[in-house]
């Protein structure tokens, strides 16, 4: 059922503008480091603490919360041909990169 909806929303359809889908492409870039984030995401486990094990969850499910983004704003661009359907992917792409400088700055 999940993946007949992905599907749907996601096919070449017509009547989703050019710069929507360039925009939505732009913002999945981040989930091509994925592996290796998940690979070196181990290291977190060697002195495990709430906080840690709270950034190891957030770290690893990224791609998650750029693929719901991405659907979402298509569903709302159906709705509204305006501001939310950029907002959005643009919004959780700076929530990401604040999330990455605040873990990782010393």
């Amino acid at each position: 059922m999940p993946n007949k909806y992905i599907r749907e929303v996601l096919q070449n359809r017509e009547d989703i503008p050019i710069w929507l889908k360039l925009i939505n492409w732009v913002n999945l870039i981040p989930i091509i480091p994925y592996p290796i984030v998940l690979f070196f995401s181990v290291a977190f486990i060697d002195k495990p603490n709430l906080k840690l094990i709270g950034s190891l969850i957030l770290l690893n499910s990224y791609p998650w919360v750029l693929i719901g983004t991405v659907l979402l704003s298509y569903n709302l661009y159906k709705k509204n041909k305006t501001l939310p359907a950029v907002l959005i992917p643009i919004t959780v792409s700076s929530l990401i990169i604040l999330f990455f400088l605040n873990t990782f700055h010393h």
